[in-house]
């Protein structure tokens, strides 16, 4: 029996599920950071919270953005480059990524980097917004020795990063300051009134 191109073509379309840019963007970030650990979890634990942090101040509707969360750090933490995201994403999602991918000797330096990017495209701070929430909302659900850093960033930070975004992300920023904080006091506070604890 002979098979024309048309005929297998379709065969081969209908057994072929086509995946969603969200999807692919998963299965893509999944293997880039297969290697990866956020604190004792696999990294894409990471970007779902940056992805629920986005859903949860208004922009669960653009799919961009909820692409570039599961690809934020992909140019900055693997061996992946802008062109593989723009070739297949497209621009402006290769442009979010790269408005939060900073460069530089330390920390200090990543910061101005990504900085200077967000001034001169200001459509990546809800990203980087939203990458510095979950962040420290899991520094503080977890108790981990990073919350310090974030909170003594956390002036340069707020001078550093265009005021353009939701204001409610901003507003919740500061308010994770002040409860970091006060559980950095408390953790202090712990260790003042229990030695014999915080030395196991």
């Amino acid at each position: 029996m002979v098979v024309t191109v048309r005929e297998n073509h379709t065969a081969i379309k209908e057994n072929f599920v086509e995946l969603t840019e969200l999807e692919k963007a998963e299965r893509f970030a999944i293997k880039a950071h297969e290697n990866q650990k956020y604190g004792q979890f696999p990294y894409i634990k990471h970007l779902y919270d940056v992805q629920n942090v986005l859903i949860r101040f208004g922009y669960g509707s653009d799919t961009n953005y909820l692409v570039a969360a599961l690809l934020h750090d992909i140019i900055e933490d693997t061996d992946y480059e802008w062109h593989d995201i723009s070739s297949e994403y497209g621009y402006f999602v290769a442009n979010l990524v790269d408005s939060v991918s900073g460069y530089g000797k330390n920390r200090r330096e990543r910061l101005f980097n990504v900085a200077n990017k967000l001034v001169k495209f200001p459509q990546g701070v809800p990203l980087k917004l939203a990458d510095r929430i979950a962040n420290i909302e899991q520094s503080l659900l977890r108790n981990n020795d990073k919350l310090s850093m974030y909170l003594k960033e956390h002036s340069s930070f707020m001078i550093l990063v265009p005021k353009f975004a939701n204001d409610h992300m901003f507003e919740h920023l500061q308010y994770l300051q002040q409860l970091g904080t006060l559980a950095l006091g408390i953790r202090s506070l712990d260790k003042i009134m229990n030695p014999q604890r915080s030395n196991r």
